[in-house]
């Protein structure tokens, strides 16, 4: 019997639709009845709209269905923030205790606010206005609203307002509606919807949610964010101004709407502020427009919220004596292009984050990280993990800036990503906390610091559990000196261990660093191959507690880079270096995989690892290795637990520089290794890389 096709469910489509139209996806999926009885009501566990699915997501149907599942949500992630109101009060309808949380179970928010996503799509809900005093003023001479009247009509100013009672603390008089500054969105559903989750423990939201006016002055109120949150995430678009009333290049303008003022577009700035200051002075202040008017009309919706200041009458309060409330369990705070609102955010993180551990700074500006470092005293104690990433060109981030933000506070741990104009002197400020950091993590960081560098900081960092930079090279002959003081608290290494720097033309004698060499230099730059593979297998034999060991190779084109002896300018193939010595050095980068590296056998120093038990990941990844069946079988014994081998086998790619002979006992080694793997010598059924390399 053929089977019928049914409609397919909007409710999927929300979930799954990026790209894809609704009628493609009608075309290939078959839905049984039974299976959309129960899947459907899942969807709503944890709620994910696409901004495809938006639309459809607004629909009174599936708006009455979640609101029917408000008890059970646990996440909601939209891209919009309009969908609150309709949200809210469908679960206001269908709720029959009124006193309890709409949301109870709700520990995940996101509502970001999409760009394409118009005014003709919204519902029709009355938005807030908001006059100005300088309506009374004459604007017979006004020939921009002269020119408007002409296109448009004039327009009627006695017609009645659907917000005069919503906002009847804000409207004035009724003069001329020719001076209204119209929100970009009300703040009020979100600040409804976040306070009906008391178990929330994750919000990110996109400041342009809460409007155009007042911005993140809402959301930070004391009352508005639960004692339960413990990740707060503040976007902020590019170019963003939060007390702009007339953006014309903002996507949320409706044109349709009569013309909105900018003040400062309407009272020019004289070019002499001398003078400008002078008729300020003389103003009437009383009149001047309060462009905390929003933040005035909210607390006046607040309740009171009948605090116990349990901090003593020296704790500092805000207006109308209502207590800060610090939020005791909030951890971590990301904010992305922090530098209009810095000074919010800033007062928030002394005053409202006690117990913060955790700064995430996207697209950082450099007043935002000055006013950090200024702040040092008055930063939560506990803070200490800064998380840096840059969206943009890094160039706009430079030194100073990263410096400032280093000095800040005495951070254990720093994660950069997308950070590639680390210089010497930032490396410097960089390694002066290395005496008590426990995580540095650069990244993808092409170059960042030179190998001396590197030894430093695993010879000063007594703490030091995580080392990551997949782009950087620690040279054998410097990794080979005296003991690391991390040996026994790393858990994580990735870097790039090279046994000598690849030169153009071998004959080249290569660069040396400046400076006396000591007895263990020469010693080191005295051994063989094999020895100095043994010499740093036995460093890393040392570390006992690792568990992750990435020496995978990494290449990268075009990026402004490092030498092992200098900093240089990356192009495919030689460098160009300010320094005569390094012109003849090729990029490790650059190359497809490296030959001088170490090997992991038995005559280089493989049963030095004998101590890494715990290892848990391993990524050899683009290494010329020499591992055969013998080698494997010892780790299988050594590294029981081992769960990832990364670059075991080439996948019989063949190398530039590969010799014949070269070439074919590779080929002959791998063969023997998937020849094993095959005949059962691997155990069966354990979660180790052992038991699924051969599934």
């Amino acid at each position: 019997m053929q089977q019928q096709t049914r409609e397919f469910p909007s409710e999927i489509f929300l979930l799954i639709s990026n790209n894809l139209e609704q009628d493609d996806l009608l075309r290939c999926v078959l839905v049984s009845k039974a299976w959309n009885e129960v899947f459907t009501p899942a969807l709503f566990v944890n709620i994910c709209v696409s901004q495809a699915g938006f639309i459809t997501f607004l629909s009174p149907g599936i708006i009455q269905k979640a609101a029917k599942h408000s008890k059970l949500i646990q996440s909601i992630d939209v891209p919009h923030p309009t969908f609150a109101r309709p949200l809210l009060n469908a679960v206001a309808v269908t709720t029959s205790d009124l006193h309890q949380h709409y949301f109870p179970k709700l520990r995940s928010i996101s509502i970001m606010f999409d760009e394409n996503y118009r005014r003709t799509h919204r519902l029709k809900v009355p938005q807030p206005q908001f006059f100005y005093p300088s309506d009374n003023e004459d604007i017979s001479g006004d020939e921009d609203d002269m020119d408007y009247e002409k296109d448009q009509g004039t327009s009627d100013f006695t017609v009645e307002n659907p917000a005069k009672d919503v906002y009847s603390d804000l409207v004035a008089p009724f003069l001329r509606a020719r001076d209204t500054a119209y929100l970009s969105q009300d703040p009020n559903d979100i600040i409804r919807l976040v306070r009906q989750c008391p178990s929330l423990c994750s919000l990110k939201i996109q400041v342009r949610g809460l409007g155009n006016m007042g911005g993140l002055n809402h959301l930070v109120w004391p009352g508005v964010l639960p004692q339960s949150l413990e990740r707060l995430e503040i976007v902020v678009p590019e170019h963003w101004n939060e007390e702009s009333y007339d953006n014309s290049e903002d996507e949320d303008y409706d044109p349709s709407l009569y013309p909105m003022r900018d003040v400062a577009e309407e009272f020019e700035e004289d070019d002499d502020e001398e003078e400008q200051q002078e008729e300020n002075s003389k103003a009437d202040t009383s009149q001047d427009y309060d462009e905390d008017e929003v933040v005035t009309w909210y607390r006046a919706q607040l309740p009171d919220l009948g605090l116990d200041n349990s901090f003593g009458n020296f704790w500092e309060t805000y207006n109308d004596d209502v207590p800060m409330q610090p939020l005791l369990n909030l951890h971590e705070l990301a904010v992305e292009n922090a530098e209009v609102v810095r000074h919010t955010v800033l007062n928030f993180i002394i005053h409202r984050c006690p117990h913060l551990r955790t700064v995430q700074l996207i697209n950082p500006s450099g007043h935002f990280c000055k006013n950090l470092r200024f702040s040092h005293g008055k930063l939560p104690r506990e803070l200490r993990e800064l998380r840096i990433e840059i969206k943009n060109d890094s160039e706009y981030f430079d030194e100073e800036y990263f410096s400032c933000a280093l000095g800040s506070a005495q951070w254990r741990s720093i994660i950069l990503k997308d950070y590639c104009m680390l210089y010497a002197p930032m490396a410097s400020s960089l390694l002066d906390l290395a005496p008590t950091m426990e995580i540095l993590d650069l990244g993808n960081n092409a170059g960042s610091l030179v190998s001396q560098d590197i030894h430093r900081l695993l010879t000063t960092a007594p703490e030091l559990k995580l080392f990551s930079g997949k782009a950087l090279y620690f040279l054998a002959q410097i990794a080979a000196r005296q003991n690391w003081v991390c040996a026994g608290t790393l858990k994580t290494l990735r870097c790039q261990i090279l046994l000598e720097v690849p030169l153009v033309d071998s004959s080249i004698e290569p660069p040396r660093p400046e400076g006396t060499i000591s007895d263990e230099e020469q010693e080191i730059m005295s051994l063989s191959n094999n020895e100095l593979q043994q010499r740093v297998m036995a460093q890393l034999g040392r570390c006992h507690q690792l568990q992750e060991l990435d020496l995978s190779h990494f290449k990268a084109d075009g990026y402004v880079l490092r030498s092992p002896y200098g900093h240089v300018i990356s192009v495919v193939g030689l460098m160009v270096a300010p320094r005569a010595g390094n012109a003849n050095v090729r990029l490790p980068w650059t190359m497809d995989n490296q030959s001088k590296c170490l090997e992991f056998t038995f005559e280089t120093g493989l049963r030095e690892l004998g101590m890494l038990s715990s290892l848990r990941k391993l990524n050899l990844t683009g290494l010329r290795h020499r591992i055969s069946v013998d080698e494997l079988k010892w780790m299988k014994e050594a590294w029981p637990r081992l769960e990832e081998f990364g670059g075991l086998l080439s996948g019989d790619m063949d190398f530039e520089d590969d010799v014949y002979e070269d070439r074919e006992n590779r080929r002959a080694r791998e063969e023997e290794i998937r020849q094993w793997l095959q005949d059962g010598e691997v155990t069966i059924g354990d979660r180790t890389f052992w038991g699924t390399l051969k599934a």
